[in-house]
């Protein structure tokens, strides 16, 4: 699996996040930035995924607002693909495999 992963959407420097990636097989492409916006941390978090399932590629991708705290965003960046991509129904019922990706979240 090729994560792109971004705690806080800055790099050690301050400046933005951007980046994107390629399918495996070269057919498909994305990009994705990421910036702080006017509050003095990022709570935001963002996935991407490209992967191979039931012999279909699949690309996934994520923004996870924080809404005053990072740690349900966070929270579901780790888990809510790897839930999916492990759900029986993926692909043959996407609908179905979003509403049982058994997020459980305890803080």
């Amino acid at each position: 699996m090729g994560y792109l992963n971004s705690i806080s959407g800055l790099q050690a420097d301050g400046a933005p996040v951007s980046g994107g990636g390629l399918s495996q097989d070269g057919k498909f492409g994305y990009g994705y930035a990421s910036c702080p916006g006017k509050r003095s941390s990022m709570e935001d978090f963002y996935e991407t995924l490209i992967d191979s399932v039931d012999g279909e590629i699949v690309g996934l991708f994520g923004v996870f607002d924080g809404h005053g705290g990072a740690q349900v965003a966070e929270y579901v960046k780790q888990n809510l693909f790897g839930n999916l991509l492990r759900h029986p129904k993926f692909i043959t019922d996407t609908k179905s495999a979003i509403g049982g990706a058994d997020l459980h979240v305890v803080l």
